[in-house]
């Protein structure tokens, strides 16, 4: 940590000396001079305006009167121009850098924005560098972050050299293992039924669910007994249930994995095409929800929030926040999240997604001045609250869930079982104004969860219930097989991006009609895998590895 500090008060002494020099140089007015040096707060003199397009979470209730933004705006001194795109923000911000007029000064976005789009466009001069404010000292939270992990540093740094991103940094214990299958307790209970340990034993009790009037509401049609969704967090249906298969990680990365340091490809594992008959036998058997390919957060909230009661038996996510309204008891009791799977040979596994560096806030090029201020609150928003500073705290706190979403807990004990040091004041993804939910802060080290007040009583606690499931059920089955962010080469980013992308679609077709029974695993695995070869998925593969190679190696 003394080595931490030494170099913050170096790059912060380094910093202010190039803010008096460009301030010399400009004058006064709303130029550079209108901006504070590091550490320094408002960060503009005069009130400053800079225009930021922004993805909000659907549980932020209208992001222009947001009292997080509110406060930051009063906080920083800088008027927020926002745009809010909460639907289709990837492919909204394509067309405005397709068209490169009109650029917001800051995109601050879920992902919208991919690591082959910040190669392409920062060498293009779209983007405004990061590394050189970081050199100079302007950015004293982002050091000290890339301090933190020194893996975030390769995974930021562009094939030019550059960053031209500050990134979402999350270190949460169930987020770390969140490949997780929720299971109605409730009707395992009602029926006499074990919690399943194998994929055998899940169809069991998935057949029991379906004949035996689970719900116990005297309809024995209205049971779905497993739930699937493919665009929400780890609902893949490809994810927890082909784990005791085959390796299974991510559809968004072409499910490739990583073993020792070797990139293999999970569909080519020979248990694949077993795991996808056995997802098509569910399907066949109406035991899938043939919804399964449309399904979204709404529509799955009004099954398991239905006047009847709660109609799911089981689904795949990293959260019960998808498909249950928090807000409400019922659902979100019955739903508890279950071990993983036994394998053929009774081994569990389940993936260990170390916490990477996401691009959450890019700044585009512009007047000095706002770019300065940008890079100035892209860094505010990478305060650590555990740096050992009571400001920072507060601050941090303030940034992730807004002046008034916490309070000071007293007499409690955290997730961790330590003296709690701060409590939520709402529930976690349920509609709020109080925060802006996971886009605000972009730098959360592990100890801030675990420092989190738990509810106690007889009260429902997520966080606590998660917390203790995965220190219980899943570490002790976790494997590191999840392939960290590689950044491909300039010259052939937008190549690749557009080959990941044809590969990413035709995967997503047809894994479809595997499961809804238009092709036979059994009969066609090899002929899909050759048709993903005809495509490029070697090419593709084989760049994945020289890129991690390069990176981690």
């Amino acid at each position: 940590m003394r080595q931490i500090l030494t170099v913050a008060v170096m790059l912060t002494a380094a910093a202010t000396m190039a803010w008096a020099s460009a301030a010399a140089e400009e004058g006064g007015g709303t130029g550079v001079a209108n901006i504070n040096p590091p550490d320094v707060f408002p960060i503009a003199k005069e009130r400053m305006e800079l225009d930021i397009f922004m993805s909000p979470s659907p549980s932020v209730i209208d992001i222009h009167t947001n009292e997080t933004i509110l406060w930051i705006e009063e906080y920083t001194n800088i008027d927020l121009v926002i745009d809010a795109a909460p639907q289709n923000a990837r492919e909204k911000v394509s067309l405005l850098l397709a068209a490169q007029q009109d650029l917001p000064d800051i995109f601050l976005t879920y992902g919208a924005i991919s690591r082959e789009q910040l190669t392409v466009y920062g060498e293009q001069g779209v983007f405004a560098p990061v590394t050189p404010y970081l050199e100079d000292g302007w950015l004293p939270n982002t050091a000290k972050a890339l301090e933190y992990d020194p893996m975030m540093k390769p995974q930021l740094t562009m094939p030019d050299g550059n960053m031209y991103s500050f990134v979402r940094y999350l270190e949460c214990r169930h987020c770390i293992h969140s490949q997780k299958l929720f299971m109605n307790t409730a009707w395992l209970e009602r029926l006499g039924l074990d919690v399943p340990t194998t994929t055998d034993e899940f169809y069991d009790v998935l057949v029991e669910f379906r004949d035996q009037d689970a719900n116990g509401n005297g309809d024995p049609n209205d049971e779905i007994p497993l739930l699937g969704m493919s665009n929400q967090w780890r609902t893949d249906f490809t994810g927890f249930l082909m784990q005791p298969f085959a390796p299974a990680t991510l559809k968004g990365d072409l499910y490739l994995y990583q073993d020792n340091g070797t990139i293999q490809s999970g569909m080519h594992h020979p248990g694949w095409p077993q795991g996808m008959a056995y997802l098509a036998k569910l399907y066949a058997e109406r035991l899938f929800d043939e919804e399964i390919f449309v399904m979204d957060r709404n529509m799955a909230r009004a099954l398991t929030g239905a006047p009847t009661g709660n109609r799911v038996g089981a689904i795949q996510a990293g959260y019960w926040g998808p498909f249950v309204n928090l807000g409400v008891p019922g659902a979100r009791a019955e739903m508890n999240p279950i071990a993983p799977f036994k394998a053929a040979d009774g081994s569990r596994r389940t993936p260990f997604f170390r916490p990477s560096a996401s691009p959450r806030f890019v700044i585009t090029t512009g007047p000095e001045a706002k770019v300065l201020a940008a890079m100035r609150l892209g860094d505010f928003h990478m305060t650590n609250p555990w740096s050992g500073d009571p400001d920072d705290l507060e601050i941090g706190l303030n940034i992730r869930y807004g002046p008034n979403g916490w309070t000071v807990p007293e007499g409690k004990l955290g997730l961790n079982g330590e003296p709690a040091v701060y409590e939520w004041t709402f529930m976690w993804q349920e509609p709020t104004n109080l925060n802006f939910a996971n886009l605000n802060a972009l730098f959360q080290p592990q100890q801030m969860q675990g420092t989190m007040a738990a509810l106690g009583g007889d009260r429902w606690d997520g966080e606590k219930i998660v917390w203790d499931v995965t220190r219980d059920m899943y570490e002790p089955h976790s494997v590191d097989m999840v392939v960290p962010p590689v950044v491909f080469p300039g010259d052939r980013a937008s190549e690749l991006g557009e080959l990941k992308q044809i590969l990413t679609d035709y995967m997503d077709e047809n894994i479809a009609n595997f499961i809804i029974g238009e092709r036979d695993a059994a009969t066609e695995w090899g002929d899909f895998l050759d048709e993903l070869e005809t495509l490029g998925f070697s090419t593709y593969l084989s760049a994945v590895q020289e890129a991690y190679d390069s990176m981690y190696k």
